[in-house]
């Protein structure tokens, strides 16, 4: 972990706002992505700097230096883009499997689509640790660390495990589902617990939230909640909650 006091934007996403592509002269190059997430925050780092941290794609089989090719990308950019080393399979068992036949369904309150494969659930924690430690070496004391829908509820937790002390967000860009339908995956309490890792999460809808706190409420025994404010819920687990 780099040790200074700028304060910077760190954007954690599944994937970078770039796509890597075959030149027509044989090589490759970066195009950029489009999407919601790359229109908002692209600004922000343009502004103000930071690093945007995410998955570049399947080249690691392939031998190309992604980091080259980023170097060249970032020349007169005023932030940084940061890859995260992840092999095909790995990815397939995290991405599609864990992520887009688990928490997708379940999110959008079908859960008779998931498919529990505990072999999912590994990847998808063993992907998150990457991310983790890809943002640690990154990490500068003050940054303030974003991250961003369902792929990484679990990167907080991980960070906190590995003792970083920064502010860290999450935003869930699906619907949150009520708690009948939340618990029935068998790592809700693990889950669960990694979302209480953040400082702050931001949801789509008051729906999300209201169904998010009863999520709470149905699995943590001694959790208090304080809904006082219109916006804002704050979420304390006392000494010997589960």
């Amino acid at each position: 972990m780099q040790d200074k006091e700028k304060r910077r934007l760190i954007i954690v996403s599944n994937r970078l706002p770039i796509i890597i592509e075959k030149s027509i002269e044989g090589g490759y190059k970066i195009g950029h992505a489009s999407g919601g997430l790359v229109t908002a925050m692209t600004p922000i780092l343009k502004r103000d700097g930071g690093v945007w941290i995410g998955w570049t794609g399947n080249f690691l089989e392939e031998n190309i230096n992604i980091e080259e090719l980023l170097e060249q990308e970032m020349k007169d950019l005023n932030y940084r883009y940061r890859s995260v080393d992840i092999n095909l399979n790995d990815y397939e068992l995290y991405y599609k499997g864990f992520s887009n036949e688990v928490l997708w369904p379940l999110f959008h309150n079908m859960s008779i689509y998931c498919d529990f494969e505990e072999n999912y659930y590994k990847a998808f924690k063993k992907a998150n640790q990457k991310f983790a430690l890809t943002i640690m070496d990154e990490l500068i004391e003050n940054d303030f660390i974003w991250i961003h829908d369902y792929h990484l509820i679990n990167t907080g937790k991980e960070l906190r495990e590995k003792g970083v002390k920064n502010t860290i967000a999450f935003f869930l860009h699906i619907p949150f589902p009520p708690a009948e339908t939340f618990n029935r995956i068998p790592w809700r309490l693990e889950i669960m617990n990694a979302m209480l890792s953040y400082d702050l999460i931001g949801f789509q809808t008051k729906l999300d939230k209201k169904n998010f706190l009863e999520v709470v409420a149905s699995l943590i025994e001694d959790a208090v909640i304080d809904q006082t404010e219109e916006r804002i819920a704050t979420i304390t687990i006392q000494e010997g909650g589960a």
